[in-house]
């Protein structure tokens, strides 16, 4: 099977920590240029630095990964048989299907700061690995799994237990079968949650870790 796998031209943390999954498999990395975005102020990081020093274009020499920069990446995936998404911006769908893991259980969670919009909504906290379309965080169900919350866990462990989650899950994807679309039950994906809004977010991050069966 030839994969492709869409991220940034930039080093990438997830990126990497799924090319490191996908030794021994037939991949090529395909970079499309990475816009700078206005620094984000938020009082809780809930996802990893994506940030580190080793090149994409090095680590693919290295695992002899083919490697190729490209601003229309489906003009490449077009040429293989599935793609994965590291990270990457808005793409056109061409006719090979492209998967992304979300840390979301889908539909609820769709867009922008996920596992605290689903915390603030009471929703359950989950990863979808998915085949996309043109709307945001919809497509096609591949697989889903719950995030527990345990008595102990602090809302970074969870956070990481969720990150973890989907590279385990993108990676995997590649051999499971596509389900049926993604019922969104009007859920409207969202924008990056407003400061004001978190210590409430986390105050029910705390309610439903003390009431935790775990």
């Amino acid at each position: 099977m030839k994969i492709g796998l869409i991220t940034y031209d930039r080093p990438h943390r997830k990126t990497q920590d799924i090319m490191l999954r996908l030794l021994g498999h037939d991949v090529t990395v395909i970079a499309t240029k990475f816009k700078e975005r206005k620094k984000i102020k938020c009082l809780y990081q809930h996802r990893p630095d994506m940030n580190t020093s080793v090149s994409t274009k090095k680590l693919s020499k290295y695992l002899k990964f083919k490697y190729t920069e490209s601003n229309n990446p489906c003009e490449v995936i077009d040429k293989l048989d599935v793609g994965l998404i590291g990270g990457c911006g808005i793409i056109e769908i061409g006719k090979t299907k492209i998967i992304n893991s979300h840390p979301g259980y889908l539909p609820y969670g769709r867009g922008l700061d996920a596992l605290k919009w689903v915390i603030y909504n009471k929703y359950p906290i989950g990863v979808t690995t998915h085949v996309i379309n043109n709307e945001t965080d919809s497509g096609f169900l591949i697989e889903q799994e719950f995030i527990n919350v345990g008595f102990y866990d602090s809302f970074y462990s969870v956070a990481m237990r969720q990150y973890e989650k989907e590279i385990e899950m993108i990676v995997r994807s590649i051999n499971k079968p596509v389900g049926d679309k993604i019922d969104n039950r009007g859920q409207v994906p969202n924008k990056r949650m407003p400061v004001e809004l978190e210590p409430i977010m986390m105050q029910r991050f705390n309610e439903l870790r003390l009431n935790s069966k775990i």
